[in-house]
C-alpha cells in the first residue's frame, strides 16, 4: 500500500513499477485490500457516487 501512495505522489498515477494495476473509479468496482490486493465489488455504490460527485478543492 506504501509503494503504491508513494507512486502516486511522485507521479499522479499509482500504476506501474510492479505493482497491482489500480484502474480508475468505477461505480461497480473498487480496490480491495485483504490478504490480496484485488478489484471487488462496491457495498454501497450510492455513497461512492456521492463522493466522486463532491467538488474538489483546486
Amino acid at each position: 500500500m506504501a509503494d503504491t501512495w508513494a507512486r502516486f505522489v511522485e507521479k499522479a498515477d499509482p500504476n506501474g513499477g510492479g505493482l497491482p494495476a489500480w484502474p480508475a473509479f468505477a461505480e461497480d468496482e473498487a480496490m480491495v485490500f485483504d490478504e490480496q490486493v484485488a478489484l471487488g465489488g462496491v457495498e454501497r455504490p450510492a455513497a461512492m457516487r456521492l463522493l466522486a460527485d463532491c467538488p474538489r478543492p483546486l
